[in-house]
Order: structure tokens, then C-alpha cells, then sequence
């Protein structure tokens, strides 16, 4: 079975749920990271806050990861869905494409969905070492 403009239809849908999807999860991945970071600032500097800035930290570093798997996964489905578009579109179909444009390849990381969690990871890790390794902190 190949599929034609009304498939078209149905595949672009698709892809913007995904989009919408993504969307959503960087939306609570910025929200969550926000106010970790305003509690991060409260605690730095205050007296025995060590064992509140490593619970912040290691909850930064889990969350940030957590959104990069959920929106690896979307990309994924998204990258699925234009394989499966691919392989069954009419030869004859002359329409609009489904989607803009896709990056597949390593360049993928450089995506602010992907690659703002990894920063967010790199940042929860280097203020739990500043911390750990930092006199009166702990």
C-alpha cells in the first residue's frame, strides 16, 4: 500500500504532535531547572548548606538527563515516522513535503533540545565538584 495526500496530511499531524511534545517537555525541563537554580543561589552561601546544594545538584543532573532521554525519544518517533513516510509514499507524489527539514547525524546534538540538557548536566556537575572540593561547604 503507498500512501498519498491524505497520508501526507496524517503524517505531518503526527510530527507536529512530536514537536508539540517536545516542546512541552523543554518548557518543564526550563521550569525545573529555574528553580532549582533560585534555591541553588539561596543556599551557596549559607552557613552548613552542603548536603542542600549535592540533594539540588543531584536532582539537576537526574532531571536534566531524564529530559534528554524523553526528548531523544520524541526525536526518534519523529525520525521514525518520516522513515516509514519514505518508504511508502506514491512515486507519483508531487506534494509538499511532510516536514521542513530533519538533522540526523551527530550534528542532532547541537539541537537546543538535546544540547541543553547536556549543558545542564555539565553545569549540575561542575557546582556539586566546586562544592564538594570547596572549604567550609561541607
Amino acid at each position: 500500500m503507498s500512501w498519498g495526500v491524505d497520508e501526507a496530511q496524517v503524517i505531518r499531524e503526527m510530527i507536529k504532535h512530536e514537536a508539540n511534545v517536545s516542546n512541552h517537555r523543554l518548557t518543564w525541563l526550563a521550569a525545573l531547572q529555574g528553580l532549582l537554580f533560585a534555591a541553588l543561589g539561596f543556599f551557596w552561601c549559607s552557613e552548613g548548606a552542603g548536603p542542600y546544594i549535592l540533594i539540588l545538584s543531584v536532582l539537576g543532573v537526574f532531571s536534566s538527563a531524564s529530559s534528554l532521554y524523553s526528548l531523544w525519544l520524541a526525536h526518534r518517533a519523529t525520525e521514525n515516522i518520516l522513515i516509514s513516510w519514505n518508504a511508502n509514499k506514491l512515486d507519483t507524489y508531487n506534494g509538499p513535503d511532510v516536514i521542513g527539514a530533519f538533522v540526523t547525524g551527530s550534528s542532532r546534538w547541537f539541537l537546543p533540545w538535546f544540547c541543553l540538557p547536556l549543558l545542564l548536566i555539565l553545569a549540575w556537575s561542575s557546582f556539586l565538584l566546586i562544592a564538594l572540593y570547596s572549604d567550609g561547604v561541607f
